[in-house]
């Protein structure tokens, strides 16, 4: 119990440290989509449409 609270607690800070050296580079987030199917799918053309 006390090893999974401690690992926890590790866990969270670092993840803290991590968004807050994020927050400070000011740069914008980019997201890349790999398509495994084909273009004409409407999952794909709904994503084109939304942008």
């Amino acid at each position: 119990m006390k090893n999974t609270l401690l690992v926890w607690m590790i866990a969270s800070v670092a993840m803290l440290f991590n968004t807050l050296a994020y927050a400070t580079t000011q740069q914008q987030a980019r997201v890349l989509f790999i398509n495994p199917g084909f273009a004409n799918e409407s999952f794909w053309q709904d994503m084109n449409n939304s942008h």
